[in-house]
């Protein structure tokens, strides 16, 4: 069962920013997932958002993650 999830959102400077066909990319905005469950198991995960490539922008995905992981805890 699900005791907690932890959600951090950080943005990651990049030395050399890049050019794509929309966006000049700076950083990426990386939302790190951890779940912890009431055995004592726990997993990591992350999410980076990037322009051109994700169906969501950070901030949705940031949004998301955080309705969906305040209903998550006591769920199989």
């Amino acid at each position: 069962m699900i005791a907690s999830i932890k959600l951090d959102r950080i943005a990651i400077p990049l030395t050399h920013p890049y050019q794509l066909s929309t966006v000049t990319v700076e950083e990426f905005d990386v939302i790190i997932v951890r779940i912890q469950l009431t055995d004592g198991r726990s997993g990591i995960g992350e999410v980076t958002s990037l322009e051109g490539y994700s169906a969501e922008t950070g901030e949705q995905a940031w949004t998301n993650l955080r309705t969906v992981g305040r209903h998550m805890p006591g769920l199989t």
